[in-house]
């Protein structure tokens, strides 16, 4: 019905030539992979028309399938004999519109010559035909394969086979005592080549007599020659017992529709287990005769009986195609419905409706803090053609915008990690990614806060020099990035951070204490802040004590000669401190040199008053190794060396 009749109609219609085709595998097989796309797949009807297990289905179902939904290939549902629950994926779903038939279920009793003919002229327009027999015959089959009234009298049927052609000149083979017949019909069995058979072809024979008096009737359905889609409708269902289900698509009023399609009016609909994860996609062109323009309104209705077993509509879209090959459609229009909630013994509906395209945010919408580094989804409904939308955001109170994806599909969510930027004042805008129009912003503003602080600064270390404490530490992390680190001092050891005891704020991982006084031993503490105010954990307690006798700035304000200080730490990496000292107003010229003898950095280059300076060099880009730092200050010129530690 699937693998046989289908494939036939459809390689006869698009000239597809299948004669190199083989079964490979035995029984968990499959055709030729070359042929795959070719081939129809029997799980795409029979899981959807058995009860979820193999324990059959109807005629009727299967063939009446192939008229409202069609077939999809097997590489989209490949066979597989250890599953019959399985429903198809969206791809298979989206495929199979293509190849629907132009009739459902038909029969055709075949007792009487003139009933003969009819069938035969059936097959010889390019149609085959179904019919029902008894497997266990096969066994009963002659030499040549061929029942006849002597070896095929079954009392019921069990399996499916598919009428080919026929031959008026088969024979001569003996019947009812008669060695002189002729005349036989062609039939493919389901099961390929294989034990059952006495010649290895995946055929046999049926004579004429036994056609009418044994088998009787046949079942047939015609191809829709040069079918192409125009309208789709998409559905999402999440309920357990799909079986309990009954699935209408309908178009004009619920109450009062101009037109309505089962999706499921099948005996069994695939028992007592769940909707497949996917969307699901039934053609409805259909229902264009009955479109006289926008808007119009389509639906779809589950009616939920059985069990107190309910579910749920997830999605409903109508889709509609000016050439569904292309996969884009001209016209989408989204339900803003779902999620609608099925009720036991009641009919409950989706619908859209084709008029004026609208779209509104409906998160975030106004008063939401939304932490930054945090994924959040942005949600919005929509109804009318709309494919794709833009997704923007402003922390200016939309002053300016900034993209957050400039096109994606228009099915209500997107998932969205919070920038790094805190504010107060968010905004949210979608829009048709077409042509901007319509267009929705968040109803008030929403903020994007920052409530993590900074990591603990660790490794900091202090080195003492005659005239200051240098202090180096490593840099912090913060989701939205370090402001400034805060710096504090004290001369009693286990003191606690406070405004009073806050030396200084600086931006860079080093920083020079000049204002010391020599014997003294100062206690250090550093913390990292972001800029949304979050101070971290502060950094171990590091001391230091000042050298005894030597000149601070503190002691005296005027240093009496020019001096070049060895830059603290060293050797360091990679951030150190150099410390000069002015006698007077100077042109000063602070420059870095390498082995080479090569100037690589200038520190300085500037007049400056008289004092004690220091100044920071950040040898992050340089390579490791030995340099020369030179002063050029007060008619002098004094040259020191440093290492850099990688």
């Amino acid at each position: 019905m699937r693998y046989y009749t289908k494939t036939f109609q459809e390689a006869s219609e698009h000239n597809w030539d299948l004669s190199g085709c083989i079964w490979v595998g035995g029984y968990y097989g499959h055709p030729s992979s070359a042929y795959q796309d070719k081939i129809f797949s029997p799980d795409f009807i029979y899981h959807q028309v058995n009860d979820g297990s193999d324990n059959g289905s109807y005629y009727s179902d299967n063939i009446n399938l192939l008229y409202r939904i069609g077939c999809c290939t097997w590489d989209h549902m490949p066979y597989n004999p250890n599953n019959s629950t399985t429903w198809p994926d969206e791809d298979a779903w989206r495929q199979a519109p293509w190849y629907r038939s132009l009739t459902g279920y038909n029969y055709m009793w075949v007792q009487t010559d003139p009933a003969l003919e009819t069938l035969k002229d059936l097959l010889a327009d390019t149609n085959l035909a179904i019919i029902s027999i008894n497997a266990n015959y096969y066994g009963s089959l002659t030499s040549e394969d061929l029942w006849t009234l002597d070896n095929y009298s079954p009392s019921a049927t069990n399996h499916a086979n598919t009428i080919v052609g026929y031959d008026d000149n088969c024979g001569p083979y003996t019947e009812s005592g008669n060695p002189n017949r002729h005349g036989a019909f062609k039939v493919a069995n389901s099961w390929g080549v294989g034990s059952w058979e006495n010649v290895a072809d995946g055929f046999y024979y049926i004579s004429y007599e036994c056609m009418k008096q044994r088998v009787q009737y046949v079942f047939f359905y015609e191809n829709h020659l040069g079918y192409e889609p125009e309208m789709i409708s998409v559905f999402q269902l999440d309920h357990n017992r799909r079986g309990e289900c009954q699935t209408t698509l309908g178009i004009g009023s619920t109450s009062s529709p101009d037109a309505t399609k089962r999706f499921d009016d099948y005996n069994y609909k695939g028992g007592a287990h769940p909707f497949p994860s996917n969307k699901i996609v039934v053609d409805v062109t259909e229902f264009i005769p009955y479109m006289s323009g926008p808007p119009e309104d389509l639906f779809l209705g589950i009616y939920d009986g059985g069990t107190v077993t309910t579910g749920t509509i997830d999605f409903f879209s109508i889709e509609i195609y000016d050439d569904y090959a292309s996969g884009i459609p001209t016209d989408a229009y989204i339900s803003t419905d779902p999620p609608v909630h099925t009720v036991n013994s009641a009919t409950v509906y989706a619908q859209v409706n084709t008029g004026i395209p609208t779209m509104a945010v409906t998160s975030p919408n106004g008063g939401e803090d939304w932490q930054v580094g945090s994924i959040y989804s942005i949600t919005w409904t929509s109804s009318g053609s709309i494919l794709n939308i833009s997704i923007e955001y402003s922390t200016n109170s939309g002053s300016s915008w900034s993209t957050i994806i400039p096109s994606t599909p228009n099915d209500g969510n997107h998932p969205w990690t919070i920038p790094s930027t805190p504010s107060p004042n968010c905004l949210v805008r979608i829009s048709d990614a077409s042509d901007g129009t319509p267009s929705d912003v968040s109803d008030a503003l929403f903020a994007f806060s920052d409530g993590t602080p900074p990591s603990q600064v660790v490794n900091l270390v202090v080195t003492p020099t005659d005239t200051s404490a240098v202090l180096t530490w490593s840099p912090a992390w913060d989701d939205v990035g370090v402001d400034h680190y805060s710096i504090y001092r004290d001369t009693t050891s286990g003191f606690v951070a406070s405004p009073a005891n806050l030396l200084a704020t600086c931006s860079d991982t080093a920083h020079p204490d000049l204002n010391v006084e020599s014997g003294t031993t100062y206690y250090y503490r550093v913390s990292a802040s972001d800029s949304s105010g979050n101070e971290g954990e502060l950094s171990e307690e590091v001391p230091a004590t000042i050298p005894t006798g030597v000149y601070t700035e503190h002691e005296s304000q005027s240093p009496q000669s020019c001096l070049l200080m060895q830059n603290c730490p060293n050797p360091f990496n990679p951030v150190t401190v150099i410390e000069y000292a002015l006698p007077e107003v100077s042109q000063v010229r602070l420059e870095i040199f390498d082995l080479l003898g090569q100037r690589v950095a200038t520190l300085v280059d500037e007049m400056q008053n008289a004092g004690w300076k220091s100044v920071r060099w950040d040898a992050r880009a340089f390579a490791a190794g030995l340099y020369f730092y030179r002063l050029e200050a007060d008619n002098s010129v004094q040259i020191r060396k440093m290492v850099v530690m990688k």
